[in-house]
């Protein structure tokens, strides 16, 4: 009888190991098929960081060969912790595989433990989304110190003041972007009533900014005012700059993400000028006097393609002919992306 128990117990638990295995590969080839154009055209790049260690994923930056502080290809990717202990930046080879992490300090020593969202850098400045109620900023390490490893922490060296909450943020051509994040209907996500412009084709709800960068010491090199604004569509988590095209990733919970391609130059060739900035309710001391540039991105006249991804796309790089796209799906904080294809970057070949 005993055996026989045995065996029927085996069986059980071979069946239910079987049933979780095929469960789980029905939902991978489920999310291949619906996403069937994204992974058609994507290569898997590597991992996922910091996924075991209760790290939330965010911001994403690329640190090329030629650059001064590094011999080598770095990646950088910042984000917060489910425990809300320190934020930190982890620092990737060339291939994807983590060097070491830092744990994000304030200017007194003081563990940072902000959102820590949108990522990038200039000359040895690394700038980092601050999401601190009414900041509008961007917070500033030295890259050095980031990529040493000598130390587990790094200090704030100050901020940047950028006139939007920054979700995202990304450097091109001489320009640092940033721009805020939108939610309709959502009371922690909203934009001041002057980002917000519909046209006939569009509800435009947040804004991005470009800032001319500067002599370094100056402004941590970027300046004080931006040099025009783009009026864009809600949701946005990331952006770059890809042979021409401007790419905006968006999401929101477990929905489809979208990676939207826009044709810069049909952008760039009308503008109107705009006076957002001088609200002095919003903007008391630091409001604008003078208007600026406002490119106002079109779909039906703007977009090249949309792009279906799967869920949580954040911010992403532009490197080697291709998008990578960096998710939080698999964090600890969702989880649900261990069982699909949140445990990787993917990188997107951009035709």
């Amino acid at each position: 009888m005993k055996n026989k128990a045995l065996k029927i117990s085996l069986i059980v638990l071979v069946m239910l190991l079987l049933s979780v295995v095929m469960l789980l590969t029905a939902v991978r080839l489920g999310e291949r098929l619906i996403f069937a154009p994204f992974f058609a055209n994507a290569e898997t790049q590597f991992k996922v960081p910091g996924i075991a260690d209760g790290f939330i994923q965010q911001g994403f930056d690329h640190i090329g060969a030629d650059t001064e502080t590094t011999e080598d290809d770095r990646f950088l990717v910042s984000g917060y912790m489910k425990d809300e202990s320190s934020s930190r930046v982890y620092v990737l080879d060339k291939d994807g595989d983590v060097l070491h992490y830092v744990k994000l300090r304030d200017k007194n020593g003081k563990r940072y433990t902000g959102h820590s969202g949108g990522i990038t850098h200039n000359g040895n400045y690394v700038y980092v989304s601050n999401d601190d109620d009414g900041q509008n900023s961007l917070n500033v390490f030295s890259l050095d110190e980031i990529l040493s490893g000598k130390s587990i922490t790094t200090n704030m060296l100050g901020s940047v003041y950028v006139y939007v909450s920054p979700a995202f943020c990304y450097i091109h051509d001489g320009k640092l972007y940033t721009g805020n994040f939108h939610k309709p209907g959502h009371k922690d996500y909203k934009s001041p009533e002057s980002f917000i412009i519909s046209t006939e084709n569009n509800n435009n709800t947040a804004m991005m900014l470009a800032f001319e960068l500067t002599e370094i010491g100056e402004n941590f090199g970027v300046a004080k005012e931006p040099t025009c604004a783009y009026s864009i569509t809600s949701m946005v988590q990331g952006m770059c700059v890809a042979d021409g095209k401007l790419v905006l990733s968006t999401s929101w919970s477990i929905n489809p993400s979208h990676l939207y391609f826009y044709d810069i130059e049909k952008i760039e060739k009308t503008s109107i000028p705009t006076s957002i900035f001088t609200d002095k309710e919003l903007y008391k001391d630091k409001a604008m006097n003078n208007p600026i540039p406002l490119y106002i991105i079109d779909k039906d006249e703007h977009l090249i393609k949309d792009v279906t991804a799967p869920p949580m796309a954040e911010e992403l790089v532009y490197n080697d002919g291709k998008v990578l796209v960096m998710n939080e799906s698999a964090s600890s904080k969702y989880i649900f992306g261990k069982f699909t294809s949140g445990n990787n970057v993917y990188g997107y070949i951009v035709d």
